[in-house]
């Protein structure tokens, strides 16, 4: 119909010829290739693999994660034993073993022998801490090594075959408990200053902090408490929340706490007192600080505080 379109079919013709020629060759090479899922998953579970390595190695190619490999290798060679480095790893092994539990023999002998005589004098201590009916045991507890007793020998860890408790009980005719499940805070506190006096020449804690620590007492037992808090900051720094003035008066500085409502809101203040401002504070402690004997009284205990 149109001789210009003679140029076009030859084209068409042309790439129709072209198009049947790839076909034939992609027919050819499909026959060498083989169709098989099961290996293409194979592959994929690989390549994860192969990902997952270089992650948890830090390699950052596949080549680096050879690299690594073939270090590991080295190093696993490197610490390989035969069975006389086995032998005598072993050896050695139950030798430092046997000196461990006999260590731990000679602690937990020598921890016997004094948990008694603790016992007895932190008992004491508490006495002249307004508890008198107090008891205080340490208990030598071994520790379980999980095992059916009898299977294996001493169970150890870095203090020893055993842990040492605390028992106690506040008054006459009750069994002594852990301590940190039934005394109250007053009772801890009085009981940590016990156990800080006995061993204040041990122990290094640099601060020490109690409150509550006069809860329920009075008269001479605050005196006491008063002395032994004194004797204790000799060494330390003692940090101590008290109402009575005893105790306040055995400080080497004393800050009054006071609460106050501003702007509807509470708000607490603490400020140091000293001199006459202290004398006040201890007298308003002893009840009237209004009332001339309680600042003599307030003075004089000041003064004796200053004997302890």
């Amino acid at each position: 119909v149109s001789p210009e379109l003679d140029a076009v079919m030859a084209q068409i013709e042309e790439a129709d010829a072209l198009v049947d020629a790839a076909a034939r060759s992609l027919g050819a090479m499909r026959g060498a290739f083989e169709s098989n899922p099961q290996r293409l998953e194979e592959l994929q579970d690989r390549m994860f693999q192969i990902k997952d390595l270089m992650k948890k190695t830090g390699a950052g190619s596949a080549a680096a994660l050879l690299d690594f490999k073939a270090q590991s290798a080295q190093r696993l060679k490197s610490i390989s034993l035969d069975e006389d480095s086995i032998a005598a790893l072993e050896k050695q092994a139950a030798d430092l073993e046997a000196r461990a539990a006999d260590t731990a023999a000679k602690l937990t002998k020598s921890r016997r022998a004094l948990a008694d005589k603790f016992s007895k004098a932190i008992k004491n201590e508490l006495k002249e801490l307004a508890m008198p009916g107090a008891a205080f045991k340490a208990e030598l507890q071994p520790f379980d090594s999980g095992l059916p007793a009898g299977a294996a020998p001493v169970f150890l860890r870095p203090t020893g075959a055993e842990r040492v408790a605390f028992l106690f009980s506040a008054n006459t005719g009750e069994a002594p408990k852990p301590l940190d499940q039934i005394a109250s805070g007053g009772e801890i506190s009085r009981v940590m200053l016990a156990l800080k006096s006995l061993l204040s020449s041990a122990d290094d804690v640099p601060t020490l902090v109690f409150d509550e620590i006069d809860a329920g007492i009075g008269g001479e037992t605050a005196h006491a408490i008063a002395r032994k808090l004194a004797r204790l900051a000799s060494g330390r720094q003692v940090l101590c929340v008290t109402h009575l003035a005893q105790i306040a008066a055995a400080a080497n500085r004393h800050m009054a706490v006071s609460k106050k409502t501003q702007a509807k809101r509470t708000v607490i203040h603490a400020r140091e007192v000293d001199g006459a401002d202290r004398v006040r504070e201890i007298a308003r402690m002893l009840g009237d600080s209004g009332m001339q004997e309680s600042h003599d009284l307030a003075q004089k205990l000041i003064e004796q505080a200053g004997e302890y």
